[in-house]
């Protein structure tokens, strides 16, 4: 499975301005990179041709210990409620959420969040290139802004040490940490990095997926690539397992793989054409996986068997369905999407027909039971936060304009 060619080092790539820039007009182009200079639009999921949008490679440059600057806190706009409906639910259920924060740092869409490892904050990263992080309280403060990246942010992880992994449509995958203003690593690919996760438990290794298919294991300190494999179709979304032992691959082509976390060998895979792109992944515990797909919905598969158990639905068609995120329990998934509406499943609701399930197609392994509300603009990305308590969960959704809001203090019926 390896080569010679996996033990070569990744160099830093510089932090150049070569004249292209990173456009989105909408949820379902986020993959789009125009170059300025020639006029060409390039098609991430599509184009094959990167290489010459990859950052030119140059000697490791560390970055300054000089600690980043604080920002000034961005003005809160005074909350509204907002009404909460739901479906094939019953009490008890949100009636109303509060809108306790809207904020507006970011230029252009937000593509993802991460939380740290102690909860206390959230790391924000989008089209504008800059990675923000939050200290996470009754309000969000901003804390620190780092940059390097020269085009979108696609992805960002936060490992258990500090560290964060940011992937972005410039050809690098950048390892950061909170005290520095700058990367401490960057790892030059030959293509668009796609996805990048930490594990969870060394967070001297990564994990990558890029536009050309490959999936690599990357020791960040030697910056060696210690495994690598061809994915069957362009990976969008990788994340480590939480125990560390394996990682799940989604891809263009509605595959979601699991890779043995040492050696990249195949362990188990779950494939459906109609499925389309994975958008996300998530963890509700160490036995379950939560992945989310282009046909608008949310599924929960067995983390050993890849076994689907259980299909959430809500989002309409047509809909490009945001990453999943849950609780810290687990019991609640929140998805949003281009449609504008935000969507909360009771991950162990049952719902219980009143009439008979052979006139109503009635299906355990298919829920239908949610809570939803809308939001101004289109949600890129949400990260659900706090216990499973309905009235003490916290929603904080990215939107395609670049703003965060902040959702709480919900009521119940």
């Amino acid at each position: 499975m390896s080569s010679d060619e996996d033990n070569d080092e990744f160099e830093t790539a510089s932090d150049h301005s070569d004249g292209e820039d990173a456009i989105c007009t909408g949820v379902e182009q986020q993959f789009l990179i125009k170059d300025l200079d020639s006029g060409q639009v390039i098609n991430l999921l599509e184009d094959s041709d990167t290489a010459a949008l990859t950052a030119p490679l140059t000697q490791l440059k560390r970055a300054s210990l000089k600690p980043p600057p604080l920002r000034a806190p961005s003005p809160a706009v005074p909350g509204r409620r907002v009404k909460v409906s739901h479906h094939q639910i019953s009490e008890p259920v949100l009636t109303a959420i509060q809108e306790l924060q809207t904020v507006k740092d970011h230029i252009g869409a937000i593509w993802a969040f991460a939380r740290s490892p102690d909860k206390k904050q959230l790391a924000s990263v989008g089209r504008d290139t800059i990675v923000r992080l939050w200290n996470v309280g009754d309000r969000l403060t901003p804390a620190t802004t780092h940059t390097g990246h020269t085009a979108d942010i696609l992805d960002i992880s936060w490992g258990v040490s500090g560290f964060l992994v940011t992937a972005s449509a410039d050809g690098t995958a950048r390892i950061w940490h909170p005290t520095q203003e700058t990367a401490v690593e960057t790892l030059t690919h030959p293509a668009h990095v796609m996805s990048a996760d930490i594990h969870p438990r060394m967070d001297q290794y990564v994990v990558t997926a890029a536009a050309d298919g490959m999936l690599r294991l990357i020791d960040a300190e030697s910056r060696k690539v210690l495994a690598k494999i061809q994915t069957p179709g362009m990976p969008t979304v990788v994340r480590f397992c939480p125990g560390g032992t394996k990682l799940v691959v989604g891809t263009m082509t509605g595959h979601l793989k699991v890779y043995d976390a040492v050696d990249l060998r195949p362990l188990t895979g779950w494939h459906k054409p109609t499925v389309g792109r994975f958008t996300g992944i998530a963890f509700p515990d160490e036995n379950s996986i939560i992945a989310a797909s282009a046909d608008c919905r949310i599924r929960v598969f067995s983390a050993d068997t890849l076994l689907s158990q259980r299909t959430f639905l809500g989002h309409t068609t047509k809909t490009t369905v945001s990453r999943p995120s849950t609780t810290t329990s687990g019991d609640l998934i929140c998805s949003g999407g281009d449609t504008s509406w935000v969507y909360l499943w009771p991950r162990h609701y049952e719902y219980v027909p009143t009439i008979n399930p052979v006139f109503t197609r009635f299906r355990r392994d298919k829920s239908r039971s949610y809570m939803k509300f809308k939001v101004d603009t289109p949600v890129v990305c949400t990260m659900a936060i706090g216990p499973s308590a309905l009235e003490a969960v916290r929603i904080i959704t990215g939107d395609e304009d670049g703003t965060i809001r902040l959702y709480g203090h919900g009521s119940l019926k």
